[in-house]
């Protein structure tokens, strides 16, 4: 079954290059160039555990605690990271593995983190809340067993396993005519407030993070409550962009707000060419043209040589 998943996830995936050419999917940049070569480990767990791989783990849903394990190991091993990548790596894992992983409350686990020294070390986590964003859509709320530390609402990206309820909900979010995910936001805005509200009376103010769907409906937690986020960065990867109102929001809010949300897209990448595009945005790529889902579900921390640069202004 593994072999056929990945022929046709290949297949599909020329199609989609024939549809999305590469240059039509590749994002104007300047000319600071960042890069960066990730530890054999990272290296180890992108090959193994693709989407692409004979067993995923990235953007791939699954229930398994060894599934889990490894994905904990995943993020102990950037340690290993050179400093000024460890955020980006940490967080690129949350977003595409860790949030793919269907986890019982109050489970911990180990998230690399700074403390105010600047220092790094291993702070635990606690699985406060699963949201119910709409027909079982979750999102995850973790809690750091420390205060001053920031908590994590993380957000999972689209499920494309055709296989729940929840799933086909997901897809549907993705071609929502108010902009990716923004029906589903207006749905559960509620109860993330309460919980955004709760977390920062306990000085653990939280972050919101996502990839893709999850990116999406990220962007839009930050627009509508910044005022109760952490001031540490807010992250969404591969994002589709938001439409006509969310546009109109974001624009009404103050320069040093905006500096708050990072948004990552990847060169030859699709999704994040609908719609209109938030934050401070960095494009990544690596020494090869990328076909759309590739570029879309790549590990980018866990590539040989990974190359970053600055958006070019719109």
């Amino acid at each position: 079954m593994s072999n056929v998943r990945t022929w046709s996830l290949s297949k599909l995936d020329s199609l989609l290059g024939t549809c999305f050419p590469y240059q039509r999917c590749s994002y104007e940049t300047q000319e600071e160039i960042k890069t960066y070569r990730s530890p054999l480990s990272l290296q180890k767990f992108a090959k193994e555990h693709g989407y692409f791989s004979h067993a995923p783990l990235l953007s791939f849903v699954s229930s398994s605690q060894g599934d889990l394990k490894v994905v904990q190991g995943a993020l102990e091993n950037t340690v290993e990271v050179d400093n000024n990548w460890l955020d980006f790596c940490v967080t690129e894992l949350l977003c595409k593995a860790l949030a793919y992983r269907d986890i019982a409350l109050s489970h911990e686990i180990k998230i690399p983190v700074r403390n105010l020294q600047n220092q790094i070390f291993l702070e635990t986590f606690v699985l406060d809340r699963i949201f119910n964003l709409w027909q079982q859509m979750p999102a995850f709320g973790w809690i750091p067993k420390n205060s001053h530390i920031s908590s994590l609402l993380i957000f999972r990206g689209t499920d494309c396993s055709l296989t729940t309820k929840r799933s086909l909900a997901s897809l549907f979010s993705d071609l929502d005519f108010s902009g990716p995910g923004f029906s589903v936001f207006r749905k559960a805005k509620l109860q993330i407030q309460e919980w955004l509200a709760q977390v920062h009376q306990k000085k653990k103010t939280a972050r919101v993070l996502g990839c893709s769907l999850g990116g999406a409906l990220a962007g839009h937690t930050f627009i509508e409550y910044y005022d109760l986020l952490s001031k540490e960065s807010s992250v969404a990867f591969h994002p589709p962009g938001v439409f006509k109102q969310e546009k109109k929001n974001w624009n009404q809010l103050e320069k040093e707000i905006k500096q708050r949300f990072i948004t990552y897209v990847a060169q030859g990448d699709s999704v994040s060419k609908v719609g209109s595009l938030i934050g401070n945005r960095y494009v990544l790529s690596i020494d090869a043209e990328l076909k759309p889902l590739v570029a879309h579900t790549l590990l980018f921390a866990g590539q040989p040589l990974l190359i970053c640069q600055n958006a070019r202004e719109l």
